[in-house]
């Protein structure tokens, strides 16, 4: 029996710093991120502010230099062209589980801009939503994972007819953040 309790009171204090960062508020955090976008290939930065109402929210700007593959022709083989990418989003949290996971939801406008080397057009506009996992590392650094969709239109982006979609469909991203100031 003493060996028992003697037990519990280790197991419940090797968990304790777990269940203390579970019980703080997201900070502001800034992070670089590997991420894939309808089968176009990216990386980029990502900021969130600090959460607000009672740590549920955050706003997220990320930006991805994100790689198109622009199909060969007879005369021309097949190139890499870059397009950026940036999406503004309102970050729901989930409260972090005892084992030092934050789980979140995320929605928001996302634009791309193609690369004037296949397409005349500017700034397309659509919509994202993904579901994600941080992983809090320490008080300091936490690693990620995200999957979602995205939507936008390139109809207007000039791009020739025969040319696969961009910056549409699925979403997978992978990354670490550094946090500052959690409450």
């Amino acid at each position: 029996m003493k060996s028992l309790i003697i037990t519990q009171f280790v197991v419940i204090a090797m968990f304790l710093p777990v269940l203390a960062l579970g019980q703080q508020r997201p900070g502001l955090t800034a992070g670089l991120h590997l991420t894939e976008t309808g089968q176009q290939f990216g990386i980029g930065l990502n900021v969130s502010t600090p959460a607000f109402a009672r740590g549920m929210l955050a706003v997220r700007a990320t930006g991805t230099m994100s790689y198109y593959e622009v199909p060969g022709t007879t005369e021309q083989p097949m190139d890499w062209s870059r397009f950026a990418q940036a999406r503004l989003g309102l970050v729901s949290y989930a409260p972090v589980c005892a084992c030092g996971v934050r789980v979140y939801g995320e929605t928001g406008p996302a634009t791309f801009r193609p690369n004037p080397a296949f397409a005349d057009g500017g700034w397309q506009v659509g919509w994202y939503g993904l579901f994600g996992a941080e992983f809090l590392m320490s008080e300091q650094s936490l690693f990620f994972f995200e999957m979602g969709g995205q939507g936008i239109s390139s109809d207007r982006a000039g791009m020739p007819g025969d040319y696969p979609s961009i910056a549409n469909g699925f979403i997978a991203a992978a990354g670490f953040r550094i946090q500052a100031g959690r409450k």
